[in-house]
């Protein structure tokens, strides 16, 4: 079986892509030297804006908050954890009932 090479590359050519949140956009230029450039080809692609009817919310805001609230969760138990760890270290925590006592309120 034998590879057909790859077509060679116009370097005159631009390509352009414009993502939005209800469309899509492209369009192909191409550039001779110093002449004006002339638009081989463009258009849109436009569908239905994720959002819901009512509040015009986007439909993953509430999935997006929920994560970034997660993170947040998440960072400062390791904040935390590095403080515990930190404290242990240099002997800080105090010792109840034979214990260490690793809740330590910040203030």
């Amino acid at each position: 079986m034998s590879k057909v090479p790859p077509p060679p590359i116009n370097e005159n050519l631009t390509f352009g892509i414009d993502l939005g949140i209800a469309s899509c956009g492209w369009a192909v230029i191409e550039r001779k030297g110093r002449e004006t450039p002339k638009i081989l080809g463009s258009g849109s692609w436009c569908f239905n804006t994720p959002e819901e009817d009512k509040t015009r919310t986007p439909l993953n805001q509430n999935r997006r908050e929920k994560r970034l609230l997660r993170r947040v969760i998440r960072r400062r138990r390791q904040r935390m954890q590095k403080i515990r760890s930190l404290f242990d270290e240099s002997g800080l925590l105090q010792f109840l009932n034979g214990k260490k006592n690793l809740s330590i309120e910040i203030f």
